[in-house]
């Protein structure tokens, strides 16, 4: 008789064949009740030893490849247990103390350009920068913070928004009185600064400078590019050129918007990916937006694909540290998201433009980019300049037949 065992594939005729194959298979049985629990202590073993490796060795982080491993390799079939076996212990020159004593020469200057910002956004900037200076007291580096406040005085008189950013200083930085700071007069306008308190208990490193630069607009001119420009020519030409102990190899220069919310953490994240590849010109930080509402949907995927775009030529290039997160908040109603994009439509033509007109030299220089990269910025560009043309056209024809008034 034909008889296909369920537990044992194969084909057996008569009745002692099928009596042999069951006895095979409930042989089998018993040895996979004991094959599972030793497997898995095997498991267990391979973890605690290496987890035990991992946790006694010295931790060696933010390294290119050839330093951080042994093999600068991987083994598909075990690919962690390869990479926690290779790891280095210990560098084999001294990369280490290198750049170790380049994080105790590091300064770095906090610049963020203000306007018209509410007194919420203003306060979670300067809850940033006091998070900033309690950090510190416990670290090498050295910080500095820079408000370049547009419009922010005319004359002698200082304007309703800058004086809501000053009474917000005492209460959040604990510097005490206004009147406590240093004022000077500069041909911009006026020139506030503290010296912050350092925070509670045992740490090392000097007090934080705390700065507010009020802008005259009568005196120069106004709006935000001009006031980043006035920041960059005043660390670069003025501020590390006066002091001994800082060169341009350890200057940093962070910049952020008023409305950013940041962390220690992720300032360090972004200093360590800048300090170990001398290639790496500038570091952009993971953004998020903050808001709710469909126009809040959409630019939640926007900054994820279109925030860290690549477009440094002279010879460095720019980096993506997404372990470095700040927050924004971001336009909920349409007025006020139209405003924003009519504000940035230009200099998104242009980067678009010059990216592509310098493709070949960005090429060379950022491995990062390939030319499908570009034919899609190519066709972003198109759109980006077609595309309200196309509905002023549709809008010009529809008016024919159904009259509507177009206002701008």
């Amino acid at each position: 008789m034909l008889y296909i065992n369920d537990l044992c594939s194969g084909l057996y005729f008569g009745k002692t064949d099928i009596e042999y194959s069951n006895k095979i298979c409930h042989n089998g049985t018993e040895n996979l009740e004991f094959l599972l629990p030793a497997l898995l202590l095997v498991c267990i073993g391979q973890c605690l030893s290496t987890g035990y490796y991992v946790y006694k060795s010295s931790t060696i982080v933010l390294q290119k490849e050839v330093k951080l491993f042994w093999m600068p390799m991987y083994n598909s079939f075990l690919p962690d247990q390869w990479m926690l076996l290779d790891r280095r212990t210990q560098l084999m020159d001294d990369t280490q103390e290198q750049q170790e004593e380049q994080i105790k020469k590091t300064k770095v200057y906090i610049c963020t350009t203000m306007y018209r910002e509410t007194r919420d956004e203003m306060k979670q900037l300067l809850e940033s920068i006091s998070l900033i200076n309690a950090a510190k007291q416990y670290g090498t580096r050295h910080f500095e913070s820079h408000i370049i406040f547009d419009g922010g005085i005319k004359g002698n008189v200082i304007g309703d928004k800058a004086l809501q950013l000053l009474s917000l200083v005492p209460e959040v930085l604990k510097t005490g009185d206004v009147d406590t700071c240093t004022k000077a007069d500069f041909p911009y306008g006026l020139r506030l600064s503290w010296r912050l308190p350092a925070s509670k208990g045992e740490g090392c490193g000097q007090p934080m400078t705390f700065v507010i630069h009020l802008k005259d607009n009568r005196k120069v001119k106004n709006k935000k590019r001009w006031s980043q420009i006035m920041y960059m020519s005043y660390i670069l030409d003025f501020l590390v050129k006066e002091d001994a102990k800082v060169d341009d190899e350890t200057a940093f220069i962070l910049t952020t918007d008023a409305d950013v919310k940041f962390t220690p953490d992720s300032v360090e994240a972004l200093l360590d990916l800048m300090t170990r590849d001398t290639s790496v010109g500038a570091v952009c930080a993971r953004t998020h937006p903050l808001g709710e509402g469909p126009l809040y949907w959409y630019q939640q995927f926007e900054y994820a694909i279109g925030h860290w775009f690549q477009k440094v030529q002279s010879g460095w290039r720019i980096d993506y540290c997404a372990a470095s997160c700040n927050y924004t908040n971001c336009p909920t109603e349409f007025e006020e998201f139209y405003t924003q994009r009519r504000r940035w439509i230009g200099s998104t033509i242009a980067n678009l433009y010059l990216l592509l007109k310098e493709a070949k030299i960005v090429r060379k220089l950022n491995q990062g980019i390939s030319i499908w990269f570009l034919v899609y910025q190519a066709a972003l560009l198109v759109s980006t300049v077609l595309g309200p043309s196309t509905v002023m056209l549709i809008i010009s024809a529809i008016s024919k037949d159904f009259p509507i008034s177009i206002t701008t």
